[in-house]
């Protein structure tokens, strides 16, 4: 049902946005934007139709996140947000509408799942 998904990697401009290094991108259902920020470790989320020097209606990230250099990020229908993460050699679920420093509620990593330096997710 969603399922916008696109890969860039670059320069982050604006003082309030929370950039760093966006990476991913994707769209949920209502129009907001998900974005992977690579340098911070971290997930901004902006209202739909957000622009210019906006700030992030909220950020997943911290400590307990999990995320290591996020990179490809995609929701499902139900909303849960799924981050590759580069460094980490995992794939990160989170809740829907999740935010702040929360522990992912699933994450898929190991040996056996094949996972080399993930960059890319989509549905």
């Amino acid at each position: 049902m969603l399922i916008h998904v696109i890969q860039y990697h670059g320069p982050a401009t604006g003082s309030t946005a929370g950039l760093s290094a966006p990476a991913g991108i994707a769209l949920d259902v209502a129009g907001r934007l998900y974005v992977a920020n690579w340098c911070a470790n971290s997930i901004t989320v902006y209202s739909a139709g957000a622009t210019g020097n906006a700030s992030p209606v909220t950020t997943i990230g911290g400590s307990n996140a999990g995320l290591d250099h996020p990179l490809g990020i995609a929701l499902d229908t139900a909303g849960r947000l799924y981050v590759a993460n580069s460094f980490g050699n995992s794939i990160t679920v989170y809740a829907a509408g999740a935010t702040g420093n929360v522990s992912p509620v699933a994450t898929i990593a190991g040996s056996n799942t094949g996972l080399s330096g993930p960059w890319s997710m989509t549905f």
